[in-house]
């Protein structure tokens, strides 16, 4: 992987900020990139688009389900405590992922999960034809 160490704002040059009508599906092995409210800038690669996970959430007990697994490119972490609900984005400023766990333990210390962003518009989609009765159109890219 060859991933800047130290993201800065010229190092986000590369990449299309035009606004996007939805989101896009994640692609295994793609460079991603995210912006989360305790570790910033951060790059990484999906490393799994479809991994079975089970996260301990203290309060709520184990939650078993289908997420992304982000390696980080740089020393540190791709996302840290705090980081989530951040947006994963891929090259393009697409919504591929948001951020849910970090991983714990050595050998996993750079990894976070993300669950990806195409259900998590879904799910909003039919919750607002729900309450508005109204057809809503997502498009993904």
């Amino acid at each position: 992987m060859n991933f800047k160490a130290n993201l800065n704002h010229e190092a986000w040059n590369g990449i299309d900020w035009t606004p996007r009508a939805g989101a896009a599906f994640p692609a295994k092995d793609s460079p991603v990139f995210k912006i989360g409210r305790t570790s910033g800038h951060t790059a990484g690669q999906l490393h799994d688009i479809d991994a079975s996970v089970t996260i301990d959430y203290k309060q709520h007990g184990l939650v078993k389900g289908k997420l992304c697994v982000v390696r980080s490119g740089e020393p540190n972490a791709f996302a840290s405590c705090g980081d989530s609900g951040a947006l994963v984005l891929n090259g393009h400023a697409e919504a591929v992922g948001m951020v849910t766990a970090v991983a714990k333990g050595s050998v996993a210390s750079r990894a976070a999960y993300a669950s990806p962003f195409a259900p998590i518009v879904e799910n909003i989609k039919e919750i607002l034809e729900q309450n508005g009765g109204e057809k809503v159109e997502v498009e993904f890219l």
